[in-house]
């Protein structure tokens, strides 16, 4: 253990994280030596306190300064509680940088969930036995989660900015949004290659011609004269203003080509199209490390938001938003994203989300 511009630090020779422990790429586990170490610092002082407590109340039996170092010992693991659930650490974690996130979304586990975990790691550490037991599990475990992690779906990772807690969900958007934001995309490119090592991105819109201008409506028979209004007749009819298009959704590949969204796409090592699927844009990603299923992602856009579903892939796929928290996607279930910045990865690769005006 080393220290480090005023930081604890140990040295630790491999990272492990991203698509292989199933987490987006960049969050990687905390190693278990650090995870001990934090782990002294944080219980040094509750466990101090009460084993002078015990001590005390067994040589001279219950006194007042027995009963104080008590209530320290709970305020102490309340206090902890709070910080690892509303900051995602505790004393300890912060001095070695860890972290104590939500498995499946990168945020803070909330106070509750944090007093679950912590009442579940001093029930085990009342046996020896236990403590062997947990740390056992740990170490065989790929996301090293003991049973206090999986009891309440965390996982303890290397600090990374931390994402703010998940807002409020918005009200649904009208039904007929849908019509006003989906653009018909006439491209006749059924297949795009994607290649690790492509020299030569093609620009945006080189490639996805947006969609002509409607004409105008017919008002009159082909070359034939108009018919003549009475002048009391005419009516003044107010012009409408015009309605601003929805900016259209793209995904930038990791070469930076920009594929406008307009109809089902899906991304994948050879990406097949299911039952109705007939015209879904495929896109193909070179991958010799097989980390991309044949079928991975599937992406719409549904009125005037985006669904990103992962097509039941072997490695998993996750949403990190602008903020940094992440979401690990259910196999088949769609995942909305509202607004661009999103970065959906998947195996080795990932994909941008963004919007042209």
């Amino acid at each position: 253990m080393i220290q480090e511009g005023g930081r604890l630090s140990t040295a630790e020779p491999v990272r492990v994280g991203g698509h292989a422990v199933g987490l987006p790429e960049g969050v990687y586990l905390a190693p278990l030596t650090r995870r001990l170490a934090a782990f002294a610092i944080d219980v040094l002082v509750p466990y101090a306190l009460v084993l002078l407590g015990v001590m005390i109340t067994v040589g001279d039996g219950p006194t007042v300064l027995a009963v104080v170092m008590l209530l320290l010992a709970i305020g102490w693991a309340v206090l902890l509680s709070w910080m690892v659930g509303t900051k995602a650490a505790g004393p300890g974690m912060r001095q070695l940088g860890l972290q104590i996130v939500g498995l499946h979304d990168g945020r803070p586990i909330g106070v509750g969930r944090a007093l679950l975990r912590g009442v579940i790691i001093s029930l085990l550490g009342l046996s020896f036995v236990g403590l062997i037991v947990l740390s056992a599990l740990m170490v065989v475990q790929t996301r090293r989660q003991g049973w206090h992690d999986r009891a309440v779906d965390s996982v303890v990772i290397e600090e990374r900015p931390l994402a703010p807690p998940r807002p409020r969900p918005a009200p649904a958007a009208a039904d007929d949004a849908e019509a006003a934001g989906a653009t018909a995309d006439r491209t006749g490119e059924r297949v795009d290659l994607v290649e690790d090592d492509a020299e030569e991105p093609v620009a945006a819109g080189a490639r996805y011609a947006a969609d002509p201008e409607p004409e105008a409506a017919a008002g009159a028979a082909a070359g034939g004269p108009e018919p003549e209004s009475e002048p009391e007749q005419q009516e003044a009819v107010p012009s409408r203003a015009a309605v601003p298009a929805e900016p259209a959704w793209m995904i930038i590949l990791e070469d930076g080509r920009e594929i406008e969204i307009g109809r089902l796409v899906l991304i994948g090592r050879n990406p097949q199209p299911g039952s109705g699927e007939d015209d879904a844009r495929l896109i193909k990603i070179r991958d010799e490390a097989r980390t991309v299923s044949k079928t991975h992602l599937a992406i719409a856009v549904d009125g005037s938001d985006l669904l990103v579903t992962d097509r039941g892939s072997t490695n998993g796929s996750a949403v990190t938003d602008p903020d940094g928290g992440y979401q690990l996607l259910t196999a088949d279930e769609p995942y909305r994203i509202t607004d661009a910045g999103h970065l959906v990865s998947f195996g080795k690769h990932h994909v941008r989300i963004g919007r042209r005006a």
